[in-house]
C-alpha cells in the first residue's frame, strides 16, 4: 500500500472521538456535493409530474374512497346509503395520508393534490437522509447518495403512500437519538425527548407497522450497553410510552384484517431478498432493468463491505455499532417473519427495506478514489434510469389511459358499478407491479359513480365500510382488456 493509501485509510478509520467516550465517525472526508444530491432529488419529481395521470397500484383507490368520505359527510349523499364513515382515533390507519389527501382535495383537484402528496413523501426522503448521513458521518455519504434509489421502489408504484410517507419520521428519530449519544445534543433538558415522544406519536399515526418500528429502535437504545450514557433512560423510556400505549391498544383491537400469518417458501424469501425485490418500481422484466438491479447490488455490496472492512466492532463508534446491529437484527427477522400477518402483505419485506433505510445513509464512504468515482457514477446513471424509465412509462400510461376515460364517459352519476377486473391482469406493459388494478375505483370517482366491491371497504381497519352485505345489481360491469396493439382498452358492459 502507498503511502498516499495509508493517510487515506488512517484519515477514514472509524474510531471513538474521545478515549471512553461513544462518540461517531470522524467528518466524511470527500462528502457527496449537496448540489448534486439535491439535483437529484429535484429530478425524481419528474416521474411524478411528467404523466399527466400518475400510474399506481392502490393509490387511486385511497383517493376515491377519501372523496367518498368527504361526500358521507352531505346529509343527503346518495352514498350514504351504501357506505358509512369509520374512522377513529385508536384505529390509525394511515391517517397522517388520509390528512394531507383529505386537506389538499378540499382546495384542489383530487387528482392534483394526489400527486402533491407523493411528492412531499419524495422531497421528506430527501430530507431525512440527508439529516441522518449529517448526523452519523458527519457529511453528505455515497450511502446517502445511493439511499436515493429506495425512494422510486416498488412501495411508492404499489400506491403505499402512507408507508413510504412514514419511514422518514424513523429516519429522523434515529438522527435525533445519535445526537443523545455523540455530545451534540443537551440531553439534561426535556426538548429531545419531547420531540421524541411526538415522532413516536407521528409515526403511529403515519403507518402502524413504521410505529412498530419506532418502538424496537427506542427499546433497543434504551438496552444498548453505550458507555457512558450521556443520555437519561427514563426519560426516554417515559418518552416512548404513549407510543407504546397506542400500538397495544391498536393490537387489541384486531384490526389487522383476517388471515393470520403466512409464509413464503424459502426460495421466494430468498429471491426477495438478494433480488431486492423493492427496486422495481414502476419497471418490467426488460435487460435494463436487469443490468440496473445488478449494478444496485454491486454498489450496496461494496458501500456494506467497505464500511465494516478492516474494523473491530468494539473500537467503532457506538452509534456506528448501533446501526449494524440493527439493520442485522432487521436482516435476521426478515428471515423467520411471515410474508402476510392479516391483511398487511408483504410483512418481511418491509424490514428489508427498513433496514437499508437506516443503513446506507449512516455507512462511511471508506473507498478508494476509484471507487468513488464508480460510485458516484453508477448512481446517477441509475437515478437517472429511474427517472427516464418510469417517466416513459408513466406517459404512455397515461396516453392510453385518455382512451379509456373517454369509454367510461357512458356511465352517468350516480350510477353503481363493479369491477371484474382479474388482479393478475392488472399489468401495464408486463409491469411488476399491478398499476391497473384501482381503475375501477379511478373511474368511479371521476364519474361519481359508486362501485360496489372494493377491496378497501371490506376490511375493518379502514376510513370507509359497507353498510350491508346485501347483493346489489350494478348498472354497470367495469374490466380492461388490450387491443390489437397492446393499448389498455375498457370494457364496460351491463350486466
Amino acid at each position: 500500500m502507498s503511502a498516499a493509501q495509508t493517510a487515506r485509510v488512517a484519515a477514514t478509520r472509524l474510531v471513538p472521538t474521545a478515549a471512553g467516550e461513544p462518540g461517531a465517525a470522524p467528518p466524511e472526508a470527500r462528502p457527496v456535493s449537496p448540489a448534486l444530491y439535491w439535483a437529484w432529488s429535484i429530478l425524481l419529481l419528474l416521474p411524478v409530474w411528467l404523466p399527466a395521470y400518475l400510474p399506481t397500484e392502490d393509490g387511486l383507490a385511497h383517493l376515491y374512497w377519501v372523496e367518498v368520505y368527504r361526500d358521507l359527510g352531505n346529509p343527503g349523499s346518495p352514498l350514504g346509503q351504501f357506505y358509512l364513515r369509520h374512522l377513529e382515533w385508536d384505529a390509525p390507519h394511515h391517517l397522517l395520508h388520509f390528512g394531507l389527501q383529505y386537506g389538499l382535495a378540499a382546495w384542489l383537484e383530487p387528482h392534483l393534490a394526489q400527486k402533491l402528496v407523493v411528492s412531499s413523501v419524495i422531497l421528506s426522503w430527501s430530507g431525512a437522509i440527508w439529516f441522518l448521513s449529517r448526523t452519523m458521518t458527519r457529511g453528505l455519504s455515497l450511502g446517502a447518495f445511493a439511499a436515493l434509489l429506495l425512494i422510486h421502489s416498488s412501495w411508492l408504484y404499489n400506491g403505499f403512500f402512507a408507508f413510504m410517507g412514514a419511514i422518514p419520521i424513523v429516519l429522523v428519530a434515529f438522527g435525533v437519538l445519535a445526537r443523545f449519544t455523540d455530545g451534540r445534543t443537551r440531553v439534561d433538558r426535556p426538548g429531545p425527548y419531547i420531540l421524541i415522544a411526538l415522532l413516536g406519536l407521528l409515526a403511529h399515526y403515519a403507518h402502524a407497522f413504521v410505529s412498530a418500528l419506532f418502538l424496537m429502535l427506542g427499546f433497543l437504545w434504551l438496552i444498548f450497553p453505550w458507555r457512558p450514557v450521556r443520555f437519561r433512560r427514563a426519560h426516554l423510556a417515559l418518552a416512548l410510552l404513549p407510543t407504546v400505549v397506542l400500538v397495544a391498544w391498536y393490537l387489541a383491537r384486531g384490526t389487522l384484517g383476517s388471515g393470520g400469518a403466512r409464509w413464503e417458501s424459502l426460495v421466494r424469501v430468498l429471491a426477495r431478498f438478494f433480488g431486492f425485490a423493492f427496486f422495481r418500481g414502476f419497471a418490467a422484466s426488460t435487460p435494463s432493468f436487469w443490468v440496473a438491479l445488478a449494478a444496485f447490488g454491486a454498489v450496496v455490496a461494496l458501500l456494506c463491505w467497505r464500511g465494516v472492512r478492516g474494523q473491530s466492532f468494539r473500537t467503532m463508534p457506538q452509534n456506528y455499532q448501533f446501526v449494524l446491529l440493527l439493520a442485522g437484527l432487521l436482516g435476521i427477522a426478515y428471515f423467520g417473519a411471515p410474508a402476510a400477518l392479516g391483511e398487511a402483505w408483504p410483512f418481511h419485506a418491509r424490514l428489508h427495506f427498513a433496514a437499508l433505510a437506516w443503513l446506507l445513509p449512516s455507512l462511511q464512504s471508506r473507498v478508494s478514489p476509484r471507487e468513488r468515482l464508480a460510485v458516484l457514477t453508477i448512481v446517477s446513471l441509475l437515478l437517472g434510469w429511474q427517472v427516464t424509465t418510469f417517466s416513459a412509462r408513466g406517459m404512455r400510461f397515461s396516453h392510453d389511459y385518455e382512451a379509456v376515460l373517454r369509454q367510461a364517459e357512458a356511465i352517468p352519476p350516480g350510477a353503481t358499478v363493479v369491477s371484474s377486473l382479474p388482479y393478475e391482469s392488472a399489468r401495464y406493459e408486463g409491469s411488476f407491479v399491478r398499476v391497473l388494478a384501482a381503475v375501477p375505483e379511478d373511474i368511479a370517482q371521476r364519474r361519481n359513480a359508486v362501485l360496489l366491491n372494493s377491496f378497501f371497504p371490506a376490511h375493518p381497519y379502514y376510513w370507509v365500510l359497507p353498510r350491508s352485505a346485501k347483493t346489489r345489481t350494478p348498472d354497470f360491469d367495469i374490466d380492461l382488456g388490450f387491443d390489437e396493439r397492446g393499448r389498455v382498452d375498457s370494457l364496460i358492459r351491463t350486466p
